[in-house]
């Protein structure tokens, strides 16, 4: 009897003592990889959270940029990482659905390796090419292309990204033959873009506005069901007879598989709470990011069906696969 009553009591301190070591968490500096070059709509949206969810869990939030591998490299460490959540990511869906399906294999498995904490945020995708470039519409680059085989330049901010998918289905709807120049992001993109180096771009309302804006470069259509409200003058693909091209980017917050679930639900929390704060709707407003929470459940019910979905896609457009 009296070495039960030793069991229960050793059970009891180790609650005790598990609840309190989560209960200090954060007490470290936390950091938030980003599975892209910095200057893109990905680094945009972490900055705008962080300055308030810092305030809520008292520690700083530390953004690291690890471009490349379609945003591979980022994700791969933060899945390979300790599960005490210090090591975060923030990441748009091309590395952890829409386009896992366009490489044979990835170093991590989203759903054994990978948890997510909360949907974030969604931009649109626009179609823009270069002042410089001679068309002047969407049915004019399609012209172009086809008067010009193996001319048309497209640059392509991160392999698997949703941009790329656009390219991807753009090109094989229309029968096209399109250069795509791959980058590490929207920002090292749009410097060869912004040199009239490259002809169009598929890419998201914050990493363009303050280009359209100063008519550095032109926008054609928006890829998503309806017109933007950050540029309400500009039409759809749908409304331009182009189908299939309705798409948004949206971002995720992720954490290593195994991540105590008190932590999960603190940053979860932590992070809803601050896309409530009028600090951060004006912040996304100005550069054109709608917020969208949706807590870990949703979230990774809405993750497998981006896989599916956009892993039919890659398949019917008869895409290769990247080693």
């Amino acid at each position: 009897m009296r070495g039960f009553i030793r069991i229960l009591m050793a059970m009891a301190m180790a609650v005790v003592c598990h609840g309190g070591a989560w209960a200090k968490y954060p007490d470290r500096p936390i950091q938030i990889y980003i599975p892209a070059g910095p200057g893109g709509s990905n680094t945009m949206v972490a900055r705008i959270l962080a300055n308030e969810v810092q305030k809520e869990l008292g520690q700083p939030l530390v953004i690291v940029n690890r471009g490349g591998a379609g945003g591979q490299i980022a994700t791969n460490e933060v899945a390979k990482a300790a599960p005490d959540g210090y090591n975060l990511l923030l990441t748009y869906g091309g590395p952890i659905a829409s386009g896992l399906a366009l490489f044979k294999s990835v170093p991590y498995d989203v759903s054994r390796d990978l948890t997510p904490i909360a949907l974030l945020a969604e931009v649109s995708i626009l179609m823009v090419a270069s002042p410089s470039f001679p068309a002047k519409s969407v049915q004019e680059v399609i012209e172009y292309a086809r008067a010009n085989p193996g001319q048309l330049t497209a640059s392509i901010n991160s392999y698997g990204a949703m941009g790329h998918l656009l390219t991807e289905q753009f090109r094989a709807t229309n029968k096209l033959q399109i250069n795509q120049i791959p980058y590490k992001g929207s920002g090292e993109a749009m410097t060869d873009f912004l040199a009239g180096r490259i002809d169009i771009a598929f890419d998201t309302i914050p990493a363009l506005m303050p280009f359209i804006k100063d008519s550095k470069v032109t926008a054609f259509a928006v890829g998503s069901e309806a017109r933007s409200p950050f540029l309400p003058d500009l039409p759809t693909f749908k409304e331009l007879g182009f189908q299939g091209m309705e798409a948004t980017v949206w971002y995720a917050l992720m954490a290593p598989a195994n991540t105590p679930k008190d932590i999960i639900a603190r940053l979860s929390k932590a992070f809803e709470k601050a896309l409530q704060t009028q600090q951060v709707k004006d912040g996304m407003a100005k550069l054109g990011i709608v917020p969208r929470y949706e807590p870990p459940a949703a979230a990774e019910k809405f993750i497998q069906e981006e896989t599916k979905k956009w892993g039919q896609v890659v398949k019917d457009a008869g895409l290769r696969q990247m080693d």
